[in-house]
């Protein structure tokens, strides 16, 4: 009855091949790109990247600074609102760093 499962599904392993194979595709056609390029080059991308990172998590910074700043001038009378904007910078926080992985 295994067998059957196993012939019918395939094993573990055979399922993670067929699911990061596409990841494997995309490495080796960026790899046959960057291949030929000198260091000084391959620096200009990683500049680029770096650059172009920084440029899509810029909204998520400036949004993170608004909030920090508002919680700040708030009162202690305000220890709601304060409470609910600190939970906005955390959130925040944690999509800027997913972003980042």
């Amino acid at each position: 009855m295994l067998q059957l499962f196993t012939k019918l599904f395939g094993t573990k392993s055979e399922r993670d091949l067929k699911a990061l194979q596409p990841y494997v595709t995309k490495i080796n056609a960026a790899f046959e790109q960057l291949k030929n390029l000198d260091n000084d080059a391959l620096r200009g991308k990683t500049r680029a990247l770096q650059a172009h990172i920084q440029q899509q998590l810029q909204p998520l910074v400036d949004e993170r600074e608004v909030l920090e700043k508002e919680a700040e001038a708030s009162t202690s009378a305000d220890i709601e609102k304060r409470e609910q904007l600190s939970e906005a910078v955390d959130k925040l926080k944690k999509r800027y760093n997913q972003r980042l992985e």
